[in-house]
């Protein structure tokens, strides 16, 4: 199943308290919507232009760290290796609401729990996490300039 940009921008929105009513999702948390709805695609280059020049992203997987403008495209290609090294398919990123946001005129922070599924040979793959993400407003556009991905369990069981 693919996952749709709708459906991660509503898990982002729609956490707000009983009775209020929705206001439009802040311009940044549309970008953290599009880096999450990228890494359910088979393309790198879905992330470009979503991460500033000066940008880090920080994985548990080697190198550890991407830096720069394309450290997002350099990230996911590793990830994509890692799934064709494990022969991992059906590999879907699902976003929860997010559990803190914060934000100034020009400066973003924004804590999304996301859960990872996917199918090795035999075997399913289910895996919980945090995606951490800093932003910087860029003229009239914002840009990712820190996502941090911390795993809370990971496990592989029989199919």
């Amino acid at each position: 199943m693919k996952f749709r940009f709708a459906a991660l921008f509503f898990a982002l929105t729609a956490a707000l308290p009983a009775g209020t009513a929705a206001a439009p999702a802040p311009a940044y948390l549309k970008v953290v919507a599009q880096a999450i709805a990228a890494s359910n695609g088979q393309d790198p280059a879905a992330f470009d232009g979503l991460y500033a020049p000066g940008a880090a992203v920080v994985d548990e997987e080697p190198p550890y760290v991407w830096n720069g403008a394309g450290a997002g495209h350099a990230w996911f290609a590793q990830v994509l290796a890692t799934l064709k090294r494990l022969k991992m398919t059906a590999f879907h990123a699902a976003a929860l609401p997010p559990t803190e946001v914060r934000s100034t005129a020009d400066a973003a922070y924004a804590v999304v729990p996301v859960d990872l599924k996917g199918t090795a040979p035999g075997k399913r793959f289910q895996e919980t996490g945090t995606l951490t993400f800093t932003l910087r407003r860029d003229g009239s556009s914002w840009k990712i300039t820190s996502q941090v991905w911390t795993t809370r369990s990971s496990a592989f069981s029989s199919v």
